[in-house]
């Protein structure tokens, strides 16, 4: 079934921030009616709170806000396929596939991510693995093997996670300015445009069908240097050859990711204000898609070279919180960080206590 939706933007850059944006399109975005099955993770923490402390946490933006806010939210389904040359079943209506590549901003200083795990601006963590909520159908041999292409980065080099912004957006946010982390996009390639993105491959065969949504694990052991964010730009490359305009849902073997609206059907995502530092939730989180007017560069809005920002669209949109989950571990939250970063105590005098002692320390 398909829907169409708002996009409502402008986009010009200028150094570090974009121009205003206040032009309105139509896009396409199909959503998928089918029952999903996915569980979401568990989290497993281990903790030595004297000194070689560890914490390993799954986190997913969605999911982590919904349990502290208390929001019910609406998942939904798609394709995800590299081009819109084939036809796909959309509950009985044959349609091209319009999203090519999904991406993710994850910033793990969110107050959502705290219950979970400790992050401050002054240790390096671990992104062990990742997972995608997922449906998968094959219809080829069993010798055909799919592929998920994954692109993960961090924002150590700027340009792979420039500043934008929108004004005038009080009516649907709460804040008269949204300011959102862009994703740079190759079209040419459809991933991301990040310095020093590492590529992980993750095969789909027969063993991972799931027409009613599961959860593909893999790992990643990479390093998240202290204080910035993660990048990841998702893609999927069928392992067969197609032909233009065929059924590839009744004939070859279709993928699909699982999206979610925070709030419910029909309504905004919540907007956490991230430009300005003295803000404790200051919040960057975001998941984003190449559609096919930037998958083919051509679209009319300044967005050619970028993905699409769930803050761009309005409030039919269904895919703002993607089912992307990192397992990410910290090991140094205990004495020990502190004193390598800085902050020490001293010995208490007299020594030993005698009635009352006095402790000096340094942060």
């Amino acid at each position: 079934m398909k829907k169409i939706y708002s996009l409502v933007s402008c986009l010009a850059l200028s150094g570090i921030l974009s121009a205003q944006l206040s032009n309105q399109v139509n896009t396409q975005s199909q959503k998928i009616n089918r029952t999903l099955n996915t569980q979401g993770k568990s989290t497993k923490t281990a903790i030595n709170a004297k000194t070689a402390s560890i914490q390993s946490a799954w986190l997913n933006y969605n999911n982590d806000l919904a349990t502290v806010v208390g929001n019910t939210p609406a998942p939904n389904a798609t394709y995800l396929f590299p081009d819109s040359t084939v036809q796909v079943d959309f509950g009985g209506t044959l349609g091209d596939p319009s999203i090519h590549s999904i991406g993710n901003i994850l910033d793990l200083k969110s107050i959502y991510f705290q219950p979970k795990i400790t992050v401050n601006n002054y240790s390096a963590l671990t992104l062990d693995s990742m997972s995608i909520e997922y449906f998968y159908e094959r219809k080829t041999a069993s010798s055909v093997t799919d592929t998920l292409l994954v692109y993960i980065y961090t924002n150590a080099t700027a340009a792979n996670m420039p500043t934008y912004y929108y004004p005038g957006s009080m009516a649907n946010y709460g804040v008269d300015t949204v300011y959102f982390k862009g994703m740079p996009y190759t079209y040419s390639s459809n991933k991301p445009s990040a310095s020093g993105a590492i590529l992980k491959k993750v095969l789909l065969t027969t063993a991972d069908s799931a027409a009613n949504g599961s959860m593909k694990d893999f790992l990643v052991n990479m390093t998240i240097p202290a204080g910035k964010l993660v990048g990841c730009g998702i893609a999927f490359k069928p392992g067969y050859t197609y032909t233009v305009s065929q059924n590839i849902s009744a004939t070859a073997n279709t993928f699909g990711f699982t999206s979610y609206e925070e709030k419910g059907a029909n309504t905004f995502a919540s907007y956490i204000e991230t430009h300005k530092p003295a803000y404790a939730n200051a919040d960057w989180n975001c998941s984003q898609i190449a559609n096919s007017s930037v998958r083919y560069n051509i679209n009319t809005l300044g967005y050619n070279g970028l993905y699409l920002p769930n803050w761009a669209f309005t409030q039919a949109y269904g895919f703002e919180n993607h089912g992307i989950w990192y397992k990410v571990t910290n090991s140094n939250v205990g004495i020990n960080e502190l004193e390598a970063n800085g902050a020490t105590l001293g010995q208490n005098v007299p020594n030993p206590f005698n009635g009352e002692s006095t402790i000096t320390y340094q942060l």
